[in-house]
């Protein structure tokens, strides 16, 4: 891939955006970790394109992040997009099994 100019977060949330926007009639699952910057760049997608937003999932991999990570769930949650923050696979999987019922 071609280098953006921009920082490696700022990149992420550049191609999520072309992808969303490249599949206008596509509604998308974001699926992340909690290390670095996926919640924040998942809370931009989230605000504007909530419509198209089915699920945000985020793994801890940074217990330390939790708190900060479960603000920025609520904040998507409250638009109506359910959100989860997991430790392990196989939660994330019941999850969304019982979302998507």
């Amino acid at each position: 891939m071609l280098k953006t100019g921009k920082t490696k977060h700022e990149g992420k949330l550049l191609r999520i955006v072309r992808i969303v926007e490249a599949f206008p009639h596509q509604r998308f699952i974001l699926l992340g970790d909690n290390s670095q910057s996926d919640p924040s760049i998942y809370r931009s997608i989230a605000d504007k394109y909530g419509d198209r937003i089915v699920a945000v999932f985020i793994r801890s991999v940074v217990p330390e992040n939790n708190h900060s990570t479960q603000a920025i769930l609520q904040a998507i949650s409250e638009k109506g997009i359910p959100t989860q923050l997991f430790k392990d696979s196989a939660t994330a999987l019941v999850h969304a099994k019982l979302m998507f019922a």
